[in-house]
């Protein structure tokens, strides 16, 4: 299964079913779980199954019909409903991080959150395999291709004749896998091909090349008449303004090569403050000192008798995103970008206390506890709580989180979706939902005591 570039070129009969809305992908997928009664779908069972998001299309059958015969190649009028599924999912509008989660639940059969290397296996088999049904020149990879790259995401050791050792009992998390997808070559470079399917679609030449269409405003330029000869080297008018920036030595006096200036800058004072996207961003520490970030900073503002000052913590290497303060003031938690790391640092003294590593997405969301847990989200749903500088617990999202807080027995968390409260059980948090979803998102929540 090697890595393929560009942006794949889907059949005709498929068009319509491509670049579907998130929010209709997932309707499809409860709409499916609630009313069908299989993994295989015959044309009237797919016609079922999709109306919920054709209802008012009066062509909506034969539009069915057309995908049901691409996706039905051995022709026994029967196709893989969850390979129907992962093929709609991965070619629409979804960012590629639900992507990989929107599969990855269809094959997580236990509902645990974890996958066995089979389910591995059958997840990229079918989700490849789907989409080179519904694309033109599109070969299916060997099902060896797609073992070789489940045994590398479950990190299995090779046996000494070379053959991948057969495990039954290690499983994958859900964020483990989208790290995985992301950073694997062949399988990111899938998703980059069905991603943002509205770009111009190649055209086929009889020299065997792919042009893109040229646009309209093009053809106008064209229509208007020849273009004219360009001009020489020695004829093209900016040269005469080069020349004159050209810096010109007086005459009798020796020509200086330029060096690097002796001068250096030293950051002073960080006026203005701006995080969008970010939650949480500036905080009171102690006193009537604020903790907040600004691109690569974690900033503390303090103030006194000889007025305002700040002091800087340079421990980020990329845009600091979340900020959280410890119910003492004395401790501030900063995620960033890049690395996804958390730096974990002292309000009084600036020094860094410790550098926590787990997430695979931007961090979103930082809130400590009463008793100085941490818990910590990052934009792929990945969910941690750290204890002593020491992951404890783990869990992922299905949706992104829009706020965060502890509770006496756990912690909280909203979202598009609704309210879940997380209590630890035998080690683990597990979570119980709370409220329901209302038309607009829950995007945020706070303890009172």
């Amino acid at each position: 299964m090697g890595q393929v570039i560009g942006k794949g070129r889907i059949h005709a009969d498929a068009i319509p079913f491509i670049n579907l809305e998130p929010d209709r992908v997932e309707k499809l997928w409860s709409h499916y779980k609630l009313h069908s009664d299989g993994f295989a779908l015959d044309p009237d069972a797919l016609q079922h199954v999709l109306k919920i998001i054709y209802e008012d299309d009066e062509a909506f059958e034969q539009k069915c019909r057309a995908l049901f015969a691409k996706l039905d190649t051995d022709r026994n009028d029967l196709i893989d409903a969850l390979e129907c599924l992962a093929t709609l999912a991965s070619a629409s509008g979804m960012k590629p991080q639900r992507k990989l989660t929107f599969v990855f639940d269809l094959y997580d059969f236990s509902e645990s959150g974890e996958l066995l290397l089979d389910e591995v296996t059958l997840l990229l088999k079918s989700t490849v395999t789907g989409l080179c049904k519904i694309s033109e020149g599109e070969s299916i990879p060997s099902l060896k291709e797609f073992e070789d790259l489940a045994r590398l995401a479950l990190k299995l050791e090779p046996s000494k004749d070379g053959k991948a050792v057969r495990d039954v009992t290690s499983t994958i998390s859900r964020a483990q896998f989208v790290a995985y997808a992301v950073a694997n070559p062949t399988i990111s470079s899938w998703l980059n091909h069905y991603d943002d399917l509205t770009a111009p679609v190649a055209v086929s030449t009889e020299f065997g090349l792919q042009l893109l269409p040229v646009s309209d405003e093009y053809d106008l330029y064209k229509r208007k008449g020849a273009f004219e000869p360009r001009p020489g080297l020695n004829e093209a008018p900016c040269l005469a303004k080069y020349a004159a920036l050209t810096p010109k030595v007086p005459e009798g006096e020796e020509f200086v090569p330029r060096t690097a200036t002796d001068a250096s800058l030293e950051l002073d004072y960080v006026f203005g403050f701006g995080a969008p996207g970010s939650r949480g961003s500036a905080a009171y520490t102690t006193g009537d000192d604020v903790a907040f970030h600004a691109a690569e900073l974690a900033i503390l503002r303090s103030s006194g008798d000889d007025g305002v000052s700040q002091q800087f913590v340079r421990a980020h290497d990329a845009t600091v995103t979340a900020l959280a303060v410890s119910s003492d003031g004395a401790t501030v938690a900063t995620g960033q970008r890049g690395d996804s790391r958390i730096v974990v640092w002292s309000s009084s003294t600036q020094s860094v206390l410790g550098v926590l590593k787990s997430h695979t997405g931007a961090v979103s969301l930082l809130a400590f506890s009463e008793d100085g847990k941490l818990a910590s989200i990052d934009s792929n749903g990945g969910l941690c709580v750290w204890e002593d500088m020491k992951r404890v617990a783990s869990a992922s999202l299905t949706t992104p989180a829009l706020g965060l807080c502890w509770t006496q027995t756990g912690f909280v968390t909203c979202s598009e979706e609704g309210v879940l409260f997380w209590t630890r059980h035998r080690g683990k948090y597990v979570s119980r939902c709370g409220l329901n979803g209302p038309a607009e998102a829950y995007t945020g929540g706070v303890t009172l005591p």
